[in-house]
């Protein structure tokens, strides 16, 4: 009766344990309001875990199999709900942190199943402070390093010439163009994504008000910054 307390008890912890640190992700992502959230993390988190104590249990029975292959398969498959979550919107990428947060959610499960409870701990604590940016990392490299911003752009007309036009122009505010795609081209107007490498002092305002002084330019607007 003991030993099977034991046993049991320890499963107890690592569930409880694995509820608290995917939790604690989920409550990140809920807060930056993604639809994926607490429940989610927390179940993938939970179904991580069963599925290695069920793999370790195995093993000890088996010997000749390997723990981790019922693991790997697990992540394979987290990698496809992960996918679902990332969504292209007019040329900015949404959903890649939330991805990212749920296949981490399976990676503590794993661990904390494994029984490596110290290492899920202040791996989970460190991804906590990077996703709530507590010490303001973000906003120190966005205000004291160059940064890349992408802009979609309608010309009136063909945009033969658009790269050239634009680079003149958007010098005088220290911006370089880095890259122009076209999106759609008629003989009426062309759209393109416009990448500018811009400096500290230069605001999204700045590349706005200056797009529109240029005699060809329909429509400007940020899609990514």
């Amino acid at each position: 009766m003991r030993a099977l307390w034991l046993t049991y008890s320890d499963v107890l912890i690592k569930m409880l344990l694995c509820t608290l640190l995917t939790g604690l992700i989920g409550y990140n992502r809920e807060k930056n309001g993604t639809p994926i959230g607490i429940r989610t993390h927390i179940v993938v988190g939970l179904s991580a875990v069963i599925i290695q104590i069920t793999a370790l249990r195995y093993s000890n029975m088996n010997t000749q199999t390997d723990p981790m292959r019922l693991a790997g398969q697990f992540i394979s498959g987290i990698a496809f709900l992960g996918t679902g979550t990332i969504i292209k919107d007019k040329g900015n990428i949404r959903g890649l942190t939330t991805a990212s947060s749920i296949f981490f959610a399976a990676c503590i499960g794993i661990s904390v199943g494994t029984g490596m409870y110290i290492e899920a701990t202040l791996v989970t604590l460190l991804a906590y402070v990077f996703l709530t940016d507590i010490m303001g990392i973000k906003q120190y490299l966005r205000t004291s390093n160059n940064r890349i911003i992408t802009m979609k752009i309608e010309f009136e007309g063909n945009c033969c010439s658009c790269q050239q036009v634009i680079g003149v122009y958007f010098k005088e505010i220290n911006v370089s163009v880095l890259s122009v795609e076209m999106i759609m081209a008629s003989t009426k107007s062309s759209k393109v994504l416009l990448k500018v490498l811009v400096n500290e002092q230069t605001t999204e305002n700045d590349l706005l008000m200056k797009a529109v002084e240029i005699p060809s330019i329909l429509k400007a607007e940020i899609v990514q910054g």
